[in-house]
């Protein structure tokens, strides 16, 4: 993600279009791998399973590695933090005194408070308790498909809505949303809600 800024400018694309097809790809991956990993599981077993998500990452981490965008590689030894500790803190104080980026991660921090709870703990014991662990699946999926139009209507409709006011729409719709699942109502409320 820390990339995104410059390989923005080295596509030619707005910002805007970049996150649109950032998140689309992101929530069609969503989408897709909780399918790909049951057909592993049920084919080669969990732990080969994982094993195998060991060796995607590990792919991944040598894609990222050969990619070259202006200011995306090592840092000088100059401007790098004398250790791990001073860079997190130095990073910490940075979005602190920013008060956009303070504002965007103390409401990312409230989102992610309502809807992990939901998605990791309530959904898995509800459904497991109900007998219907493809209905989980179908919950899922439905976030993924909502996430993917949403994100994919944002690029061509940025030009045109204030990012202010889409923060505020979102960030309210997320968590009225996820608030309303935490009721557990019927499936077809829920699938809604989640799309």
């Amino acid at each position: 993600e820390s990339m995104l800024p410059a390989a923005t400018r080295a596509a030619g694309w707005t910002l805007d279009r970049t996150n649109s097809v950032y998140e689309a790809n992101y929530n069609v991956a969503y989408l897709i791998g909780p399918g790909v990993g049951g057909v592993l599981i049920a084919s080669v077993g969990a732990a080969n399973a994982l094993w195998v998500t060991a060796v995607c990452f590990v792919m991944s981490i040598g894609s990222v590695a050969f990619i070259r965008l202006e200011n995306a590689g090592r840092p000088l030894a100059a401007n790098r933090p004398r250790s791990i500790w001073h860079g997190t803190v130095e990073g910490l104080r940075f979005v602190w005194n920013d008060r956009l980026l303070r504002t965007l991660a103390l409401v990312d921090m409230a989102l992610v408070a309502l809807y992990m709870p939901v998605e990791s703990v309530l959904f898995p014991v509800y459904f497991t308790e109900l007998g219907q662990p493809a209905q989980l699946g179908s919950v899922l999926m439905a976030l993924s498909i909502g996430g993917v139009a949403g994100a994919l209507a944002y690029g061509p409709a940025a030009p045109y809505l204030s990012r202010r006011m889409v923060l505020i729409t979102a960030a309210m719709v997320l968590g009225l949303a996820m608030v309303a699942m935490a009721f557990l109502p019927s499936l077809w409320v829920i699938l809604l809600l989640a799309a």
